[in-house]
């Protein structure tokens, strides 16, 4: 494990503070500037790597400890 200096140690290092448990993504915006690759739905629902980006989000802060994640929706909720 790498040392870090403690003056450039993040003030949750040196209060030892627990890790979050809980993370939201926020997946409501229209996507406009996406459309072309969006085709006008959800860019949430966007494959890259054969997963939506939503999905691999979800799946790198589970990898991560999350335990909670909440996706706050909007615009196309209904396919996300």
């Amino acid at each position: 494990m790498v040392k870090i200096p403690e003056e450039r140690q993040s003030a949750r290092i040196r209060r030892r503070l627990p890790r979050p448990r809980a993370a939201v993504i926020l997946a409501a915006g229209r996507s406009e500037r996406l459309q072309a690759v969006t085709g006008g739905g959800s860019k949430a629902l966007v494959r890259l790597g054969g997963l939506a980006l939503v999905e691999r989000t979800v799946r790198t802060l589970v990898a991560a400890g999350i335990e909670r994640v909440v996706v706050v929706v909007g615009y196309h909720a209904g396919p996300v």
